[in-house]
């Protein structure tokens, strides 16, 4: 199981959770993922390396501050989003990157991502 980039929803980009069918070492076939509301429902396609990530950990988030950068699981995809205001440990404010709406999401629907 792998994590593949989209381009389809601008402003932002999202990734998809999909299964590697093949790969010849520079490219993969992905099949994606079933997913209830999901537009992209078992189909197949073709996606370089560059597009390809792993599937996130279930490492725990130990600790998320405002201005952050982090990867939000949404509407079914993971999206690159920055942290606006935490309510305690557990609930943050997050935007999207590329927009200027701002919604809730909890601790386990957030990735850190490491920018270094």
């Amino acid at each position: 199981m792998v994590k593949v980039l989209t381009t389809d929803e601008a402003p932002y980009h999202s990734r998809l959770y999909a299964q590697i069918v093949s790969s010849n070492g520079h490219s993969y076939t992905v099949r994606y993922v079933v997913c209830p509301g999901s537009t992209n429902q078992g189909r197949v396609v073709y996606v370089s390396q560059k597009y390809i990530r792993p599937c996130p950990s279930s490492v725990e988030i130990l600790e998320c501050r405002p201005a952050e950068v982090v990867e939000v699981f949404h509407n079914l995809s993971w999206k690159m989003a920055i942290v606006s205001k935490a309510f305690g440990w557990d609930y943050f404010l997050v935007r999207l990157v590329g927009s200027f709406s701002e919604f809730e999401a909890s601790k386990a629907e957030l990735l850190v991502l490491d920018l270094q």
